[in-house]
């Protein structure tokens, strides 16, 4: 029992001391990984398209040289015949491309694996997305003898970017696709009412409050509530003679609070 609980406290400490050891170097490491991470992307950007920033749009790129825009790179992601492809595609302005480059990829060794091959990737360089696709399927691309799929996949994945690339320059709406300055967008014009122009929306439109015929009756100011104002009251009201006053006016005053005064 004793030889047990010792092993349990052994290999708990041993645990211990590792997941330590885990967790300092991940601790030292993670912003070196992260920096050659970035390089590594930066580095395939430049391989793509030739460009000295990239401005990133959702998970594609635009590419600036010289503060202009000079095109766009696109990430894709495809399912081979073994394994998911990841790749950039860069295009100039006029939408041909201007490099690909393979950033992930399992297939098969001898086979498959030929599409990061130069000889494979420079048959997209300079064409647009009309007829791009493998021969057999009625393209101008060859395929890898023995990869069809491997061939035929990464081919419609790089047209159907092509495709959607003119998407990129209104994925941000500040961007107009000239230039690396966000575009200022109009000012809305507050809606106003005009002399001569009716408000569809009341809730847009300020009106000053306009008494009826109805409000005649009730003369003096009006408060924001909508209610006589008991200055306005008093200022307005004028004093009626008691020999005036009708049976319902004295009814009235005694209601209010006023002294009555009533003759024999």
């Amino acid at each position: 029992m004793n030889e047990q609980l010792h092993l349990g406290i052994t290999l708990m400490i041993v645990t211990l001391i590792a997941g330590g050891a885990l967790a300092l170097t991940n601790q030292y490491t993670s912003d070196q990984i992260e920096k050659q991470k970035e390089l590594a992307l930066t580095t395939a950007l430049n391989k793509v398209i030739d460009a000295d920033s990239f401005e990133s749009v959702g998970n594609d790129y635009v590419a600036y040289k010289d503060s202009q825009v000079v095109g766009k790179v696109m990430m894709i992601e495809v399912s081979g015949y073994a394994s998911m492809i990841k790749a950039l595609v860069g295009v100039d302005n006029d939408n041909k491309i201007t490099g690909i480059d393979v950033l992930e990829q399992a297939e098969t060794p001898g086979l498959g694996a030929k599409i990061a091959s130069e000889e494979f990737k420079g048959q997209f360089m300079g064409k647009s997305s009309d007829a791009l696709a493998i021969r057999k399927d009625g393209g101008n691309i060859d395929a890898i003898t023995g990869a069809t799929i491997s061939s035929r996949a990464i081919t419609n994945a790089v047209k159907s970017a092509l495709e959607g690339a003119d998407a990129i320059t209104t994925a941000s709406p500040e961007w107009d696709g000239s230039t690396n300055q966000p575009v200022k967008q109009d000012d809305e014009k507050a809606d106003t009412k005009s002399d001569d122009d009716s408000c569809d929306d009341p809730t847009l439109c300020e009106t000053e409050p306009q008494l009826s015929d109805d409000d005649d009756e009730y003369p003096g100011s009006i408060s924001e509530a909508g209610d006589m104002t008991p200055n306005a009251l008093e200022e307005q009201s004028e004093p009626v003679a008691p020999e005036n006053l009708t049976s319902e006016d004295q009814v009235s005053k005694e209601i209010i609070g006023e002294p009555t005064n009533y003759t024999g």
